[in-house]
């Protein structure tokens, strides 16, 4: 489950371009800066990916990378000054867990109610009502209405 985790939010964050990749170019096509973050389970009662991709989010909003300026062929990067990473917009993950025999999803599952779910659908959105991602897993009936 890590790795599914890592990539879906791996995809969503690139795909939905939450960040300003041409803000972390240090020389064009040539110097950039690379952002990777760990991520450390500390606790497990459920809503695994929810909680890992606000973490995910919040970690790059409160990145702040040093000041990189160019003198000749030599690049400088400063140790007292930085700038944060250009974030366009905060996607939001919802996890919507599907338990056989209980009308309606559940949200916020706890590891009991995970284990009980027959299948799963994670949205994430922004604050401009796109759909960012998307990730289903498992199956179920729908009724027709």
């Amino acid at each position: 489950m890590r790795i599914e985790i890592a990539s879906f939010i791996d995809k969503v964050l690139k795909q939905s371009r939450t960040t300003d990749r041409e803000g972390l170019c240090i020389i064009q096509g040539k110097l950039a800066w690379s952002l990777t973050i760990d991520l450390q389970l500390l606790n497990d009662d459920g809503n695994l990916i929810d909680a890992f991709f606000l973490a995910a989010v919040l970690a790059m909003k409160n990145t702040r990378l040093p000041e990189v300026t160019m003198k000749g062929d030599n690049i400088m990067v400063s140790n007292t000054r930085s700038n944060p990473v250009n974030v366009h917009h905060l996607p939001i993950c919802t996890t919507f867990y599907f338990i056989p025999k209980i009308d309606g999803p559940i949200v916020d599952a706890c590891a009991k109610e995970e284990r009980l779910a027959t299948a799963r659908l994670s949205i994430c959105m922004n604050v401009f009502d796109d759909v960012c991602g998307m990730q289903t897993l498992g199956q179920m009936d729908i009724e027709p209405m």
